[in-house]
């Protein structure tokens, strides 16, 4: 990740939030602004985030003098459209789909498109947001015609749905993202806010749908994406499917212990299982089954660190915590049970 999203907002305020101290200061960095829960397709955010986590606009922050590029060295000029050049004079509103505030987004106020952050001027308002129809000539996609870090083309440049960040549109805008150094799980929040799916493929780098439903089909799908109360769940032929979470725990529940003589066997599936898992999961064993599922490790609050069965930790777990993540692969106390207080240095929840 290049320096202009390494920056976090964490600073010195009266207020406590999930264990860390937070103040209401603007946000100028965009993974700062996905970590505060601030999510949008722009390239500039201008949220203020107050204690209490609510949202306004910034309007200073769209000065042209504080505007600083997603790729402020010009290393991907001409190659992708997060490096093209700031707007001026740009307005800062809100983006409806998520709450955040951006400037020279859709619906802004322009006179050229200038004013614009990227995209087009339209009747005097910005336009070029998520399903904006951004067919040019003779029917093809036209990629000057979205907004932010949003494409209306493929990664090969081929016309795909002609809808800003439709399906098949490309979704891994490398002046937002230096992926090889970045949090999987923060590349893909990014990501998704690409596309009017919410979902942007990780290996093809187009915006697609997730398996939405129960036994929906998720073989095809290099990520084996599947929606929200679904996990995918991959055989020993390859073949994934979403499951519900409540129904992979029963599963796990009811199913016979491995034996002893099949331990070896099990070991070589791991491994099996392992390639048809995404880049950045891991193939564990479902608790006390010959099946495996996919983990991401580094933010499952349940296997935090590892697969439970290779000493991974259940964050839930630990004594005295009322909220807590995995983060990273560590457990991470937002806060303690009634009465008491999370210790810092010992790493716990203690009597006040």
């Amino acid at each position: 990740m290049h320096a202009l999203l390494t920056a976090l907002v964490v600073a010195s305020s009266a207020r406590q939030l999930h264990g860390k101290v937070f103040t209401p200061e603007p946000i100028g960095a965009l993974a700062a602004a996905v970590v505060e829960g601030v999510s949008g397709y722009g390239r500039y955010p201008c949220t203020r985030v107050a204690a209490d986590g609510s949202f306004s606009p910034d309007q200073s922050m769209c000065a042209d003098s504080v505007l600083v590029n997603p790729d402020p060295t010009g290393a991907y000029l001409g190659m992708y459209r997060g490096s093209n050049p700031n707007p001026t004079n740009s307005q800062c509103v809100q983006e409806p789909e998520t709450g955040g505030y951006y400037c020279g987004i859709a619906g802004a106020a322009c006179s050229s498109v200038r004013n614009c952050d990227n995209g087009v001027c339209v009747d005097g308002k910005c336009q070029g947001g998520l399903g904006y129809n951004c067919a040019g000539a003779q029917g093809r996609g036209d990629d000057s015609n979205c907004l932010g870090f949003l494409y209306c083309t493929s990664l090969t440049l081929q016309t795909a749905s002609n809808r800003c960040g439709g399906e098949g549109a490309f979704c891994q805008d490398w002046s937002a993202l230096d992926l090889a150094g970045q949090n999987a799980t923060l590349v893909n929040e990014i990501t998704g806010n690409f596309c009017e799916s919410g979902y942007c493929n990780s290996k093809t780098g187009a915006c697609a749908n997730k398996c939405m439903t129960a036994g929906c089909d998720c073989t095809s799908d290099p990520d084996h994406a599947c929606g929200e109360g679904l996990k995918p769940v991959v055989n020993s032929w390859g073949k994934c499917s979403c499951r519900a979470i409540e129904a992979t725990r029963l599963q796990a529940r009811t199913l016979p212990m491995i034996s002893a003589s099949s331990r070896a066997r099990a070991r070589r599936n791991l491994q099996l299982f392992d390639q048809f898992c995404p880049a950045a999961f891991t193939a564990c064993n479902i608790g006390g089954t010959k099946g495996y599922e996919c983990v991401d490790t580094t933010s499952n609050i349940e296997q935090c660190g590892a697969c439970a069965s290779s000493g991974g930790v259940d964050c839930t777990q630990i004594p005295g915590v009322a909220s807590v993540a995995c983060v990273q692969g560590s457990c991470e106390v937002w806060s303690c049970e009634e009465g008491l207080e999370y210790d810092a240095e010992q790493g716990a929840c203690l009597t006040a």
